[in-house]
């Protein structure tokens, strides 16, 4: 065999070594483009209930903004939940008492008219049960009880809106912020229930029935 024979040979081994791996990364690639696919099938398949980046970063967005207010919002309920529940003493022990309504625009107007919470629940329950157009009234008959005792609504004149020129010899009518705070309580029971709200008249009449009614009752105690 001559040295030109044994170039051919070798030319051939080589040449026919390359087409093989060419053919060997031709394949490498194929299945490395299908493993590609597969995994990318895979993630897709796997993050599917994730949400998308775009909606992530809307909501972390919403949050930064909302953060400010939720810092704000938290701490006037610490200051409102301050104000609004205090002990009063009573007696021998102490009663938990909460404020009846809250100015949201003079947060002093009413600080100092409180109720006892269980028997304001209680009342509210019930009046829950009445029909709309009876509520508002029987709610406010059942709150009057708390922010007066009978005493005082015995000895007033009721709202001091007798036009008869009869003052009710020595009495004195009825402390006006806790009648300002039962109205704006009433009033936002209404909306908060979407109750009609009673006219200023039926409101007045029920206060005087009270008053009535506080009289009679102590004289009766009397006997």
């Amino acid at each position: 065999m001559t040295l030109d024979d044994d170039d051919v040979i070798h030319d051939f081994v080589m040449e026919n070594s390359n087409v093989e791996l060419q053919t060997r990364v031709e394949v490498l690639e194929r299945e490395n483009a299908a493993l590609l696919e597969e995994n990318a099938a895979l993630r897709a398949a796997k993050g599917s209930s994730k949400p998308d980046a775009e909606v992530l970063f809307h909501l972390r967005k919403l949050s930064e903004l909302l953060e400010p207010s939720r810092k704000s919002n938290t701490l006037n309920q610490s200051q409102e939940l301050s104000e609004v529940s205090r002990d009063t003493s009573l007696g021998e022990g102490s009663v938990h008492k909460q404020l009846l309504i809250r100015d949201p625009n003079d947060t002093d107007r009413f600080s100092h008219i409180t109720v006892e919470p269980t028997k304001l629940y209680s009342i509210q329950q019930k009046a829950l049960k009445k029909d709309p157009q009876e509520a508002p009234l029987f709610l406010l008959n059942g709150v009057i009880d708390l922010i007066f005792p009978i005493d005082v609504l015995a000895a007033s004149s009721g709202l001091g809106l007798r036009k008869d020129g009869k003052s009710g010899g020595n009495r004195k009518p009825l402390a006006g912020d806790k009648v300002a705070a039962l109205r704006e309580y009433i009033h936002s029971m209404c909306g908060r229930n979407q109750w009609p709200e009673p006219l200023p008249q039926e409101i007045n009449k029920r206060f005087a029935y009270k008053c009535t009614n506080a009289r009679r009752d102590m004289k009766l105690k009397k006997l």
